[in-house]
């Protein structure tokens, strides 16, 4: 009796020498899936195991870019960006956004948010209260939330605004991840999809990964803002203080200017118009200066009116005086011998005038 023996089956060659370019990390198969029978059906499932394993590869590479970033001190915006151009080959997204939680916890602030849709209605400046919103509760949780019919959810919770506001962005799906640094709550990070039913708990896993090494980011350049906020502090009073002592220098000198008219008006030689500088300050110093003014020119004014009744005073004095003297002249006897002789000269003069007129 002959038993028929089946002819070996060459796929099982190829399927294991496409093991061991699995083990190697060569995903690059391309196994018939031609028939349909078991063994048909393993190439299938390892084809699948190839292509999972390769976007396995190509997210980790994703992963450790983001850190490579993270590590060489690119800024948030930057790594942001980076996210966004090149993270959608290991998770699917229109939309990204990253809020700050800030006021002491109170409020969630927009920080970032990039989208392929032409509208954007929240940015960076946008912010809402933590307190009875469903990130209190991702933040309570410390997992991520996903929200596969945005329109539904926003139908269940109208005084949403956020949700009124990301669904007229066109957004119908989204995944929210909390961002931690050393287990206190930072922000958010949100990946969105204009399809619904886009995420599922495959998604979460690598938006975890993501989420972890942003954390890092976050912290990062919330260090970095408060230090250079204190920086700016810091200039902010070396300013102030540069300016208050240029004020104390500026307004020394004119206190300085004020001692000299007091000395210039002693000595008379007070010039008014040498204070007004100083007089145009509106402070107590500019009033001491004004009431210095026109005091000094009430006594240059007193002085001049002084100098004139002086002036009055001494020739009063002089045409008194000579009056004076006139008089005691007039008394004396050599003064009477010269008025007689004046007289006896005046009358001989008359006389000879008269005798010498015709007759």
């Amino acid at each position: 009796m002959q038993t028929n023996i089946p002819a070996p089956d060459n796929r099982i060659g190829s399927y294991i020498e496409a093991v061991e370019r699995l083990k190697d990390g060569d995903y690059r198969l391309d196994l018939s899936a031609a028939p349909s029978d078991d063994l048909g059906c393993l190439g299938q499932a390892l084809q699948e195991l190839a292509h999972a394993l390769e976007l396995r590869r190509r997210e980790f590479q994703k992963l450790d870019q983001i850190t490579t970033d993270i590590n060489t001190g690119f800024l948030l915006d930057e790594v942001l960006e980076k996210i966004y151009c090149e993270s959608r080959e290991i998770i699917p997204y229109n939309r990204i956004g990253l809020s700050l939680i800030v006021d002491g916890g109170q409020r969630a602030r927009a920080r970032w948010a990039k989208s392929d849709q032409p509208r954007l209605y929240i940015k960076d400046g946008y912010s809402a209260l933590l307190a009875g919103s469903s990130l209190q509760t991702i933040l309570e949780t410390g997992r991520p939330r996903i929200l596969n019919n945005l329109v539904e959810y926003l139908a269940a919770r109208p005084e949403s605004k956020s949700t009124r506001l990301i669904v007229a962005e066109g957004i119908r799906s989204s995944l929210t991840c909390p961002l931690t640094v050393e287990g206190a709550p930072v922000g958010f990070i949100y990946f969105s999809s204009i399809l619904p039913n886009t995420y599922t708990h495959v998604h979460v896993d690598t938006f975890i990964k993501i989420a972890s090494r942003l954390s890092v980011m976050v912290g990062k350049s919330n260090l970095v803002s408060e230090m250079a906020a204190q920086k700016a502090t810091i200039e902010r009073q070396h300013a102030e203080l540069l300016q208050l002592y240029s004020l104390q220098e500026e307004y020394l000198r004119e206190v300085g200017r004020v001692t000299e008219a007091a000395a210039e008006v002693e000595s008379g030689t007070f010039d008014p118009p040498s204070l007004d500088q100083v007089a145009a300050r509106s402070d107590a110093l500019g009033s001491l200066a004004r009431v210095f003014q026109t005091m000094a020119r009430q006594v240059y004014l007193r002085e001049e009116s002084l100098k004139q009744q002086v002036k009055e005073l001494r020739f009063v004095i002089d045409e008194t005086n000579r009056t004076s003297q006139v008089s005691e002249i007039a008394k004396t006897e050599y003064f009477q011998k010269l008025k007689n002789m004046a007289r006896e000269l005046h009358a001989r003069t008359r006389n000879n005038q008269d005798d010498s007129s015709p007759n």
